[in-house]
C-alpha cells in the first residue's frame, strides 16, 4: 500500500482567530516506504472538505447538508407513503434504505440538534401515515419503549447523535496525544 502523499489534506476546523493568534499550527508528517518525512501543510480557508463522498462542513453554517437531507427524507417519504405496499414493508424499507442514506450525511454534519428534530418530525408525518395513525397520535409515543405502551419506532435524531458520539469514542480511544 502507498499513500499517495500530494493527496493528504489536513484541515483546522474551526480555528478560533483569538486564540490561535501567534500560534502555528501543528505540523503533521506523513513518511514514506523508506521513513523519508513529508509535512502536510494545515488549510484553515477551507468551509468543507469531502470525505468518504460527502461534502462535510468546517464551519457551523452547514446548511447544504441539511437541505439536502430535508429534500431527500421529504421526497423518498412522499414516494414510499403514495405506494401499495403493506405498512410491514413500508416500515422495512424506511429502516434498511431510507434512515442509513440520510444518517450517513447527517452523522457527519455540524447542525444544531433543533434541525435533526424538524428533520424527526417528517419521519413521524411517515410514521403516522403508514401505520394508519391518527395525525394527534403523540409523536412520543411512536418513539417510546413498548413497555410504556410505546412503538418503539428508531427515531431519526437519536440514532444521529449515537452515530456521532460513536465516531468520537473511536477517535478518543484510537490513543495518542490530542493535537496542541
Amino acid at each position: 500500500l502507498e499513500i499517495a502523499a500530494t493527496k493528504i489534506l489536513a484541515v483546522l476546523i474551526n480555528a478560533d482567530a483569538d486564540t490561535d493568534a501567534g500560534h502555528d499550527p501543528p505540523r503533521l508528517i506523513v513518511r514514506d516506504w523508506s521513513w523519508a518525512p513529508m509535512e502536510v501543510p494545515f488549510n484553515d480557508a477551507l468551509s468543507s472538505m469531502k470525505y468518504l463522498g460527502v461534502d462535510i462542513a468546517t464551519t457551523d453554517k452547514d446548511i447544504d447538508s441539511f437541505v439536502w437531507c430535508q429534500n431527500a427524507v421529504t421526497r423518498q417519504l412522499r414516494h414510499l407513503t403514495s405506494r401499495r405496499a403493506t405498512s410491514e414493508c413500508k416500515m422495512k424499507l424506511i429502516q434498511s434504505q431510507i434512515l442509513p442514506t440520510i444518517l450517513y450525511r447527517a452523522s457527519k454534519a455540524c447542525w444544531p440538534l433543533a434541525k435533526y428534530i424538524l428533520l424527526d418530525k417528517l419521519f413521524s408525518a411517515a410514521y403516522r401515515n403508514i401505520l394508519r395513525l391518527n395525525m394527534g397520535f403523540p409523536g412520543e409515543l411512536l418513539y417510546a419503549p413498548r413497555e410504556f405502551a410505546g412503538l418503539e419506532l428508531p427515531r431519526f435524531s437519536d440514532l444521529a447523535q449515537l452515530q456521532k458520539w460513536g465516531s468520537i469514542h473511536r477517535a478518543m480511544n484510537l490513543g495518542g496525544e490530542p493535537l496542541r
